[in-house]
């Protein structure tokens, strides 16, 4: 099982921390493992081996980088990625060549990186 929640800038380890401690809640599963919190800006439902799920939002205005993890117990320390929110892309790549690595590279490594324009 996995999700996709989109957290506030910085708040990883708050929300992972949270979400592990659901494990042992007995409503966990019904919530997703997704902390009530306002840190977390948006997530998917849990999705079971070979499933979907599709998530669509506006971006966040402020311009950063935006964690993701996955809240199932235990994955957010493995399973997590940013969403770089910037007003021009190609600035950032040019500030940030790593971010424009192959797809396949950064899946490699459990993290994943896009980038919105605002």
């Amino acid at each position: 099982m996995h999700n996709l929640v989109l957290l506030a800038r910085g708040a990883e380890e708050e929300v992972g921390a949270l979400a592990d401690k659901l494990a042992a809640d007995p409503d966990g599963m019904a919530k997703g493992y997704v902390p009530t919190s306002p840190k977390v800006l948006h997530a998917t439902p849990l999705v079971a081996p070979n499933g979907k799920a599709e998530l669509t939002f506006d971006a966040p205005n402020e311009p950063g980088a935006y964690p993701y993890i996955c809240t199932f117990p235990g994955h957010w320390m493995i399973m997590w990625g940013k969403l770089v929110v910037t007003k021009d892309v190609e600035d950032y790549l040019q500030k940030n060549p790593e971010s424009a690595q192959p797809a396949g590279v950064a899946a490699a490594h459990g993290a994943h990186q896009h980038a919105s324009t605002k």
